[in-house]
């Protein structure tokens, strides 16, 4: 894949309207990338690197602010499902 091909559609809330699609290219990611590397004390290479977030990954912050900048680098992303509210 080409940094301008589409990666990904991420629908809005629809909190001003009717919710929209928006297709992001994988340089997207690319973008994302230096800040997350960063936050995580560039340690997304290191061999030992386990990852976990408790962001929903049906949102644009769960998954370009862990979960794919962990798959880029070959890391492995913990997972749990999370209770229901009652």
């Amino acid at each position: 894949t080409l940094a301008e091909d589409p990666a990904i559609i991420i629908f809005t809330s629809g909190t001003t309207g009717k919710p929209k699609g928006a297709c992001h290219a994988h340089r997207v990611l690319l973008g994302h990338l230096p800040g997350v590397e960063t936050s995580h004390n560039n340690e997304m290479d290191s061999d030992d690197a386990i990852f976990w977030t408790p962001a929903d990954w049906a949102w644009i912050g769960g998954l370009l602010d862990l979960l794919l900048p962990a798959w880029h680098h070959g890391r492995p992303v913990v997972a749990s499902r999370a209770s229901k509210f009652n």
